[in-house]
Order: C-alpha cells, then structure tokens, then sequence
C-alpha cells in the first residue's frame, strides 16, 4: 500500500512537470537562443532522470519483479523515453531550420517572432504529449503486488497507448532489436483485449478518472493563477487564446473523462451486478470495448491539445466559431469533435449493457422498492444517457459536415441556424448535469444506509423526487440560451419549470437530514461519513439556491455571462459529484486495496487536516466567486478592472488550499501505512 501511495504522488509530480512545460513553452517570448536553451533545459532534466532510475519518483519499479522481468521492463520504458527524446530533438531541429530559412529569406522580425512562439507550443506540447502518455504507460506501478489478480490484468491496460502509437515508434526507429522487443510486447500483450470482468473493469475506469482528473485540476490551478491579480502574469497578452484552451480542456475533461467514467462507469460496473444478483453483464465483450474506446478517447484529446493552437471554444464548441477555419485551427477543433463522439460512443454502449443486463440478469425477487438507491440511479442515469447521447453525437457531426463538406447547418450566412445547434446541445447540457449528479445521490443514500444501518427516511418520495428530476431536467434546456431572444411565453414556461425542479430536489434534502438527524453515530467510520455527508448536503443544497436564483428570466439575463454562473455550477458538479465520489471511494477502498484510508482513523490528524482544508478552501474559492458575479465580472477572460483584485487574490488563495488539501490526504494515506 506504500507503493500505491509512492506512485500517486511521483504521478501527479510527473504531470505537473510536464503541464509547467506546456506554460513555459507557450507563454515565454521565446528568441532562438532561448529556443535552443528550452530544448538543452529539457533534455538534461529528463536524462538526469534516467541516469537516476533508481532514484526517481517518476520511474521507481516498485513490483517485486524478479531480475529478468525488471530489466525487461526498464529497458522497454527507457527505450521509449528515449525515442520521445529523440522525436522532440528532430522536430525541433526542423522547426529551427525553418526559422533560420525565415532569416534568410529576410522576413520581418516580428513574422519570425510569431512563427518561434507558434513552432514553441507545437513542439512543447508534443513534447507534453509524450510524456503524459508515459506517464500512463508507467501508472501501473500503482499495483504492488505481482500475485494478486488485479495486477495481473491491471498492467495490460494501460499499453492501451503504447499499442496505438507503436506503428509511429518503429516509423521513427531504425533499430530492428527495438523493433522486436516492441512487436513481443505486443503480441505478450493480446490478452488486454480478452479483459471482461466487470469488477476488473470498474478498477480500470476508476484509476483512468483519477489520473485524468489531475490534469483538468492542473488547468484550473492554471486559470486561478492567471485570475489572482489584475493584468497579465503567466500568459502574456499575444497568447490570450491559451487561457481559452486552458478552461476548454478543463471543462471537457472534467465532465467526460473525471465525473462520467468514475461516477457512472465504475460506480455501475461494481456495484449493478453484485446487487441485482446477477453473474456478470448481460455483453461483457462490449464492457471491454467501452473502455478501450475512452482509451482512444483521450488520446484524441491529447492531439488537440497539442495541435498549435488547441481548440479554444470552450466545452460547448458553439459555431460559427468553431466552424469557423480562419480564427482556429481545424484540426485541433476535428481532433475535439473526435474525442467527445468517441467518449459518447463508449458511455452509451455502457449504457446500453447496464439496460440490459438489469432486464435480463436480474434477480427475480429485486422490486423498486427493496433495491438499492445507487441502482436506482444508475438505471435512471442510463435512459437519460441513451435518450441524449445519440442527439449529442448527430450534432456533433453535423458540425463536422459544415467545416469539411460544404453543408449550411449552421451557416447564417445561409440558411443555417446556430441557434438550432444551441437548443439541441443544451438538450444534452442540461440532463449531463442530473448524468453526472444523479449518481451522487445514490452514493450518498447508500452511504446513509452503510452508517445508519436503517432505511432512508420515506423511501418511496425519495424514489418519486429522483424520477421526477430526470423527468423535469430533460425539459427546462433552454434556460442556459435565455439571452439569444426567446419569445416572452417561452421564457415563462422555462422559468416556472426550472423553478419546480427545486421541489423533488428539497424532498429529496429533506429525506436526508431526517435520517441523518435519527441515526446512532457509533464509531469513528460514522463520524468521518456524516462529515463528508453534511458538506455534500451543504454545498449541493447552496448551489441548488443559486441555481433556483438563475432559473428567473430577467436575473439570468444581467448574471448570464458573470461568474456567478461559474460558482453556480461548481457548487453543483465539482464540489457535490466530487465530495459524493470521495465518499463511494473512501466506503469501498477496504474491497479494492484491503486497507482503510478514512475509516477507524478519525483520530489522524491529516484526516482532520484534509477535512478543514478542503471545506474552507472550496467555500472561499466559490462563495467569493459568487459576489464577484454579482459586481458582473465578466468570465472567459483573463483579465478584469483592478476593483476586483482583492475578492480574486482571496479565490486564488482558497483554490491553493484546496491543492493542500489533496497533499495532506496523500500524507494521510501514507501515514496510516506505517
């Protein structure tokens, strides 16, 4: 369990090096000395790492291999780095030869300006690339033990990139050993797709959320930095649309590859079988599949973010900018179309799976009435899923059809409608939302249950509230397109329906401070879960507020473009889907890793610690972010009048305690192991 602490943190060291990277390598007006300089300063830092194998965080074999499987594998790992290196070096050789090409040519010095900066973000971001794809390569240390049948499944998996990007590799390789060794590996390795236990599978999205995860908290830490005082600081004022790619990444990744895999995905995969009573899911070849494909998914993403100039279009992707080819590139606006159709596809073939084996695997005796209320939620967060998704992904392609063949869907120019585009988005936006929260619900009634060893409290309106919110949720969508100019009796209609939906919501609240108010509070295990209860109850029942607030046509039309639509929706998805998965994760780690981590340890003081950090820390990051959308600063752009610089420094600074917060739960971890 040490080692799984060990290689959590070398983990997220790894990716902060690489993120510093991609800032340095973008934001630095970059000459070509301090172009040569960059490539020296990288290569000598990532070949100290080498030559300190043993030594290094990041690439500590921590299994107890025997010699010749340990060599093995550090030779594969440093052949591959090497290779990176290589690939880096050649490509800004030529990058280099094309500016000094531009000098001769006698172009002007700020076109060879702007061309340095431009081939500097391609090649760093490439650079990024290859080492964020290691580090999921090498992410399989985080299993200790070679004789359990977690590692020996949980190690193909993560190959998953090596495999797709190994034509490439022996393209740029000419050494035919390096070649062998690559093409055993594959061929040893064929066994990832045969993967198809579903208890094995959940692991798999569970670690694949987390470490993605890192990296959309990585971009937030960036934007909050940016955000802590007026005026330029990390990005300078010729690269703004890096803070646009920093929130667009931030967004995507923290919906589809942190909150959708970890609290639909996992949470389904171990818990849908195990409580209906089933053996296994109805197709478990297509479980397998789902998640190779978010595999490729991200690896989409990755491409995006380090095409030159990234796809600033924020989660929406709204045309005509996004159609647009000549204020941003296309291939990395392709290579975002890609990666949100290819997640859809492998959510909605889970779906799919989950649907069917609940009909056809389940017990016979399991009712709606004495099933647990995390399958209840998953089955309700699966129709909305299957009901969505396919509108998402037409509309995606839609979008991909103007840019590429000509087609006028959204072309206003034409007879195309934008505004079209924007209803059939937020017809998925909006039920994302109860996607993403509704599981969140369930965990933390079968958390109640786990603590109070009693029913919910009137079991059967908390039912009803749940089916009446994905019901009500699926029609209010228009309230996030307010602005555009609705017709006076459709914005009515949205606005007394928003407002309903806080009424099955309050039910369901009300449901869960009764039972928490009645339950004997025994144990140290109970104390730690009704304090992760009540600040899940208190943040999501905030944010539900403030939502109700925006839900009125005449506020939301002055607080639309504020940030106080930013802290609105953190209160709802970062802050209460995140608390509800530390909860699921902290209540099932004793059957995943055979350890506890929060429970019976009340008395740590880095629980304690982690507890108080984390709380103050999102509570004066959002709560100032709301008065800063009532003085109607304006989001999405990097910079603001110097009124605001006090209420911004003290967001940045509880943001920071959030990062602390983290830290401390790792030390936590590590502690209780010794």
């Amino acid at each position: 369990f040490n080692y799984f602490i060990i290689n959590i943190k070398s983990s997220i060291y790894y990716l902060l090096i690489t993120n510093l990277l991609i800032i340095i390598g973008s934001q630095i007006p970059i000459y070509i000395f301090i172009y040569y300089g960059r490539i020296i300063i990288q290569i000598l830092i990532n070949t100290k790492l080498l030559i300190n194998n043993n030594k290094s965080y990041f690439y500590n074999f921590s299994f107890n291999f025997n010699n010749k499987k340990q060599n093995k594998i550090t030779t594969l790992t440093n052949v591959i780095i090497i290779l990176g290196f290589l690939t880096t070096l050649s490509l800004n050789a030529m990058q280099t030869n094309s500016l000094l090409t531009y000098i001769g040519e006698g172009v002007p010095k700020n076109k060879i300006l702007q061309r340095s900066q431009a081939l500097s973000r391609s090649s760093c971001r490439y650079f990024a690339g290859i080492n964020n794809i290691l580090t999921n390569i090498l992410i399989i240390h985080l299993i200790p033990h070679k004789d359990t049948w977690l590692y020996q499944d949980f190690k193909n998996i993560y190959f998953c990139s090596l495999l797709i990007v190994n034509s490439n590799i022996r393209n740029i390789s000419n050494n035919t050993a390096i070649t062998k060794k690559l093409e055993i590996f594959r061929i040893k390795n064929n066994k990832l797709i045969n993967i198809c236990n579903n208890k094995i599978i959940s692991i798999y999205y569970l670690y694949n959320s987390l470490l993605y995860g890192i990296t959309g908290i990585l971009y937030s830490n960036i934007i909050r930095i940016e955000l802590y005082i007026s005026g330029n600081k990390i990005i300078i004022s010729e690269n703004q649309i890096f803070y646009n790619y920093s929130f667009t990444y931030h967004g995507i990744i923290m919906i589809f590859f942190l909150l959708m895999p970890y609290i639909y995905s996992t949470i389904g995969n171990f818990n849908l079988v195990l409580i209906i009573g089933s053996t296994e899911l109805l197709y478990d070849n297509m479980n397998s599949l789902s998640i190779l494909i978010l595999q490729i998914s991200y690896i989409s993403l990755l491409l995006s973010i380090h095409s030159e100039f990234g796809g600033a279009t924020a989660w929406t992707i709204y045309p005509p900018l996004s159609t647009s080819n000549i204020i941003l590139s296309p291939i990395s606006i392709d290579l975002l179309l890609y990666t949100l159709i290819i997640s859809g596809l492998s959510t909605l073939l889970t779906s799919i799976n989950f649907l069917t084996t609940l009909y056809h695997n389940g017990n016979i005796g399991i009712t709606n009435y004495n099933i647990s209320l995390i399958i209840i939620t998953i089955i309700i967060t699966t129709e909305l899923l299957i009901i969505t998704l396919p509108l998402l992904s037409i509309i995606l392609f839609m979008l991909l059809w103007d840019i590429h063949y000509n087609t006028i869907y959204f072309d206003p120019l034409y007879i195309g409608d934008p505004i079209f585009y924007q209803h059939i988005f937020w017809f998925f936006g909006h039920p994302e939302v109860y996607i993403i929260i509704i599981p969140g619900f369930g965990i933390i009634s079968h958390v109640f249950i786990l603590i109070s060893i009693k029913i919910i409290f009137a079991i059967k309106s908390m039912l009803l509230s749940l089916i009446l919110i994905s019901i009500i949720g699926t029609l209010v969508w228009s309230h996030h397109i307010y602005t555009i100019g609705l017709e006076a009796d459709t914005k009515s209609y949205f606005t007394g329906l928003t407002i309903i939906i806080s009424l099955p919501t309050s039910t369901k609240v009300f449901n869960w401070l009764i039972t928490l108010i009645n339950i004997s509070i025994y144990n140290y295990s109970s104390i730690n879960y009704s304090l992760l209860i009540i600040n899940f109850i208190f943040t999501f029942t905030f944010g539900g507020t403030t939502g109700v607030i925006l839900g009125n046509t005449a506020i939301d039309v002055v607080l639309h473009d504020t940030y106080y639509v930013v802290a609105h929706f953190h209160f709802i998805l970062s802050l209460g889907a995140i608390i509800s998965i530390i909860t699921y994760l902290f209540s099932l780690i004793e059957r995943l890793f055979g350890t506890y981590i929060f429970i019976h340890e009340s008395s740590n003081i880095y629980s304690l610690i982690n507890f108080y950090l984390s709380y103050i820390g999102i509570i004066i990051t959002f709560s100032i972010i709301h008065t800063l959308g009532f003085q109607l600063m304006v989001r999405r752009i990097s910079d603001f009048p110097d009124i605001f610089n006090s209420w911004n420094y003290q967001s940045s600074i509880g943001s920071q305690f959030t990062l602390l917060a983290i830290s401390t739960l790792v030390l936590f971890m590590k502690s209780l192991n010794t």
